[in-house]
């Protein structure tokens, strides 16, 4: 099986464009490690034979309409967002937890 093994893709470097052409040269499939809230966008429009392999152990899919990443969080005037190594988004203001997902 050829693979190209990557972290996270970020389309917009020169070295995306070099990993997608040596994909479709060998016709490989492309590995990505980490969570990505544009994966499936990606898939569709840069190249489809891609898989996630967080997705893909934990069978989590994506709606494109309706998932919400932590980018998206609903929030509250002057609240941050922290990313804990838990996983679990705590919704922070004035240095009181107020809220997680």
């Amino acid at each position: 099986m050829n693979y190209e093994l990557v972290s996270v893709l970020r389309v917009e470097t020169d070295n995306w464009k070099q990993q997608k052409q040596r994909a479709i040269n060998n016709n490989s499939k492309v590995i990505t490690l980490l969570p990505d809230p544009f994966f499936t966008r990606y898939k569709k429009e840069e190249y489809e034979n891609m898989m996630n392999i967080v997705d893909y152990v934990t069978k989590r899919t994506y709606d494109e309409k309706n998932s919400l990443f932590f980018d998206k969080v609903p929030m509250i005037d002057g609240a941050e967002i922290f990313m804990n190594a838990d996983g679990i988004i705590s919704i922070i203001k004035n240095g009181v937890r107020i809220g997680e997902m």
